[in-house]
C-alpha cells in the first residue's frame, strides 16, 4: 500500500482501516523503545474455516524522498539507503511454549539477497521518523488536565526554552552573547558589539546581585534591557549583523527575560498583598503560637498561599465565549483535542535536537460528533496547514481514515485509498493515474468526465458495499421507494443509488465503478449501441427497461386511473390538476367538491362515466404529465404510493440482484 502526502483511507467497518494505523503505530510510536513492542495471541489472524491461527506477523515500511538530514543520520548509523529508500521491517512470531510473541525490528538490507536483516531499529532511529497517531477516542479532560495530557506536555516542551526560570534564561542569554562576541566581535560593527557588551553586563550584574530585594530592582533592570534591545533593533536595521539567526535568538531571549521579570514583579506585588490579608496574618499567628510549643520559634517559617510561577501553568482553563470547554458540544471538544494533539506534535518538531523536517500524522475518523459543515471545514484547514508547513520547510504526511462523504467531497480522488475484501484478504485500491489509464484504455479520454462527475456528486460510493446506477432523475427518486416496498433495506446492505445523468451515461459509469465496487445498472430501452459495445459478458448485471423508459414502465404496470389518483394525491395543484378537473367534470356530485373532500372520497367515487369519456386519451395525457414533471422528488412521491405488484419487473430485478451481490461478497 502506497501513501501520498495526503492519504484518505475509506472502507466499510472492520475492513482494516484502524489496523493499518496501528501497524504504523507499532513500529513508529514516538518516544517508545522498540523493545517494548508487544503482541498478544488474538493479534494474530484466525482463519475460522480451518480453525487455525497464524503464528507470524510481518509489517514492512519503506520511506523514500529522504532529505539530507535523513541521509546524514542513517548513513552515519551504517544503514543501507540505496536508491534513496529506507526500509524497516517488524517480524513477530508467536511462541506457544512461552505464551508470548518474539518481536524483531530491523532495517532491511538491499545489498544482500540472502540476508535482508540489517541493523536493529532503535529509539534513536525513531526520532528521525516522528509519527503521531490521533485515534478515534478523544478524551478532553485527560488531554487538558492530566499530567500526561497534551496541554501539559506542550507547556513542558516550552518550559525547556521559553518558560524556564528567570535565572536559567539569563544564563542562557549570556552564553549566546558571549558566543557571538567571541566569534564576531573583531569583524562586527562596533555599535552592535557595544550594545551586546552592555546587555551582557546588565544581565551579569542582575544575576549576581542578591543584595537588593528583587521587587525593587526589577523595574530598573527591565528598562535597561529594553533600551538595549531597542537600540540593537535600530543598528541591525542599518547594518546587517554577521550572524542574523544568533542575533535573533539573543533578541528573543531578551524580550522573554523582560516579560519574565515583569511577571515576577507582578507576582511579588500580589504575594505581598495576599500576605497582608487579615485572615492570612491571623492563620499564621495561630499556627506559630501552637507550633512554638514543639519547635523553637526561630525555626518556624510558614508561607501560606504561596504563589510559584511554575505552578501557574498547572491550572489551565479553556473556554469558548466564556463557557468552559467541558460544557461545549462533543463536536467542538473533538476538534479541540485534534488541534491540541497537532500543536503538541509541531512543538516537538520545533524543539527537536534532531532538526526534523519530516513527520507523519495519522488521524482516525476526524469527523466524529461533527456536523457536515464542520467536517468539510476541518479537512480544508488541515490541507491549508499542511501547505503552510511545506512553505516553512516541514514535510507533513497526513493519513486520515473516514466514513464521511463530507470529508471525501473536499479531497482529490487520487488521495483516496479504498480497502476492499478480496476473498480472505483485503486489497487497497488507489484512484491515481494508473487507475485512470485503465478507464481511458477502455472508454477513451472523453469518458473520464464520468468518473469526475460521480466522485463529486456521490462521494458515498467510496464507502458503499455496492452501487445501483440509474439513468435519470425519476428512477433515482423511485428506486429507494421500490426497495422499501419489496422489503429490501438499502442502507442495511450498504447500497447506494446514483444517477448517471442522462442517456448513454449509465454504461460508462458502470464500467468505471465496477472496477472498485460491486455494481449493477439499468438503462432505458433504446438504441445505445455504444453501451452495448462495452458489455463484456451478457450475464453482467446491466439491465434494460422492458419499455421505452421509466414513465412508460409505470404506464404499463399501473392502472391509468389509479395512477391519475396518485398524481392528485401527490400534488393536486400542479401535476394532478388536470385529472382533478376531469373528476369534477365527469363524476356525479364532484363538481362542487373541495379538493380535500375529493381526496378523502377518491376510493368511493363512481368513475364509470369518466372512464368511458377518457379511455382513448387518458394514457397519452398521463405520459405527457409524467414526462413534463419528471424529477427525483416526483419519482419518489409517486412510487411511494405503489403496491408491490405494480413495481415494474426490471426495477425489482436490479434491486434483488444488487442485494444478492452484496450478500455473496460478505459471505
Amino acid at each position: 500500500m502506497e501513501f501520498s502526502s495526503l492519504t484518505v483511507i475509506v472502507g466499510e467497518n472492520n475492513i482494516g482501516k484502524t489496523t493499518i494505523l496501528k501497524a504504523l503505530y507499532k513500529i513508529l510510536k514516538m518516544d517508545e523503545s522498540p523493545h517494548r513492542v508487544r503482541f498478544f495471541e488474538d493479534d494474530f489472524y484466525f482463519d475460522k474455516s480451518s480453525n487455525k491461527r497464524s503464528t507470524e506477523i510481518v509489517i514492512e515500511l519503506s520511506f523514500d524522498e529522504l532529505d539530507e538530514n535523513d541521509k546524514t543520520a542513517f548513513v552515519w548509523s551504517g544503514i543501507d539507503i540505496s536508491n534513496n529508500q529506507l526500509s524497516v521491517r517488524l517480524e513477530a512470531k508467536w511462541e506457544e511454549e512461552n505464551n508470548d510473541a518474539n518481536v524483531e525490528l530491523f532495517f532491511v538490507r538491499k545489498d544482500d539477497p540472502e540476508n535482508s536483516k540489517g541493523e536493529n531499529f532503535n529509539l534513536t532511529h525513531k526520532r528521525y521518523i516522528p509519527f503521531y497517531y490521533i485515534d478515534a477516542y478523544r478524551d478532553i479532560w485527560k488531554e487538558t488536565n492530566s499530567s500526561s495530557g497534551d496541554l501539559k506536555q506542550i507547556f513542558k516542551d516550552h518550559n525547556k526554552h521559553y518558560l524556564k526560570p528567570l535565572n536559567a534564561q539569563i544564563v542562557s542569554c549570556i552564553k549566546n552573547i558571549d558566543l557571538y562576541l567571541n566569534e564576531y566581535e573583531k569583524n562586527e560593527d562596533s555599535s552592535i558589539s557595544e550594545i551586546l557588551v552592555e546587555m551582557d553586563d546588565n544581565l551579569g550584574d542582575f544575576a549576581l546581585d542578591n543584595s537588593i530585594p528583587l521587587v525593587d530592582c526589577l523595574t530598573e533592570f527591565n528598562m535597561k534591557l529594553d533600551d538595549c534591545n531597542r537600540r540593537l533593533d535600530e543598528c541591525i536595521s542599518e547594518t546587517e549583523p554577521r550572524d542574523k539567526e544568533l542575533i535573533k535568538k539573543i533578541q528573543q531571549s531578551v524580550q522573554n527575560i523582560c516579560q519574565k521579570t515583569s511577571v515576577q514583579q507582578t507576582i511579588e506585588e500580589l504575594q505581598s498583598k495576599i500576605n497582608g490579608l487579615h485572615g492570612i496574618r491571623e492563620i499564621k499567628s495561630i499556627l506559630n503560637e501552637n507550633l512554638s510549643l514543639f519547635v523553637p520559634e526561630s525555626q518556624i517559617e510558614i508561607d501560606l498561599a504561596k504563589i510559584e510561577e511554575l505552578n501557574l501553568f498547572n491550572e489551565n482553563h479553556v473556554s469558548l465565549e466564556d463557557v468552559s470547554i467541558f460544557k461545549q458540544g462533543s463536536g467542538f471538544q473533538g476538534s479541540f483535542v485534534i488541534a491540541l494533539k497537532l500543536s503538541r506534535l509541531f512543538t516537538h518538531m520545533k524543539f527537536s535536537e534532531e532538526k526534523l523536517t519530516n513527520l507523519i500524522v495519522a488521524i482516525e475518523e476526524p469527523e466524529a460528533h461533527m456536523h457536515p459543515h464542520l467536517q468539510r471545514s476541518l479537512i480544508k484547514k488541515l490541507k491549508v496547514k499542511q501547505r503552510k508547513f511545506a512553505e516553512m520547510g516541514y514535510n507533513v504526511q497526513l493519513i486520515v481514515t473516514t466514513h464521511s462523504p463530507s470529508i471525501l467531497s473536499q479531497i482529490e480522488k487520487s488521495d483516496i485509498c479504498m480497502l476492499k475484501r478480496d476473498n480472505k484478504a483485503c486489497k487497497a485500491i488507489r484512484f491515481d493515474e494508473a487507475f485512470e489509464k485503465k478507464i481511458t484504455s477502455k472508454l477513451g479520454n472523453n469518458k473520464l468526465k464520468h468518473f469526475d462527475s460521480v466522485f463529486r456528486s456521490y462521494p458515498e460510493i467510496f464507502l458503499s458495499r455496492g452501487v445501483i446506477i440509474v439513468e435519470g432523475h425519476s428512477e433515482f427518486g423511485a428506486l429507494p421507494e421500490f426497495a422499501k416496498i419489496i422489503n429490501v433495506d438499502l442502507d442495511d446492505l450498504g447500497l447506494s443509488v446514483i444517477n448517471a445523468g442522462g442517456k448513454g451515461n449509465a454504461k460508462p459509469m458502470y464500467t468505471i465503478i465496477n472496477k472498485f465496487a460491486k455494481c449493477a445498472a439499468i438503462k432505458d430501452k433504446d438504441n445505445d449501441t455504444y453501451a452495448d459495445s462495452l458489455i463484456d459478458d451478457e450475464n453482467e448485471p446491466f439491465y434494460r427497461t422492458n419499455y421505452a423508459d421509466f414513465e412508460e414502465e409505470l404506464l404499463n404496470h399501473v392502472d391509468s386511473y389509479e395512477l391519475a389518483n396518485i398524481l392528485i394525491k401527490v400534488d393536486p395543484e400542479t401535476i394532478g390538476k388536470y385529472y382533478l378537473e376531469l373528476i369534477r367534470k365527469y363524476v356525479v356530485n364532484a363538481e362542487s367538491m373541495e379538493v380535500t373532500e375529493i381526496l378523502s372520497n377518491l376510493d368511493n367515487l363512481d368513475f364509470t362515466d369518466l372512464k368511458e369519456k377518457t379511455k382513448d386519451t387518458i394514457k397519452t395525457e398521463l405520459s405527457k404529465t409524467l414526462k413534463k414533471y419528471k424529477s427525483a422528488l416526483m419519482g419518489s412521491m409517486i412510487s411511494s404510493h405503489l403496491k408491490e405488484d405494480q413495481i415494474p419487473s426490471c426495477y425489482k430485478d436490479i434491486i434483488l440482484k444488487a442485494k444478492e451481490m452484496v450478500v455473496q461478497n460478505e459471505q
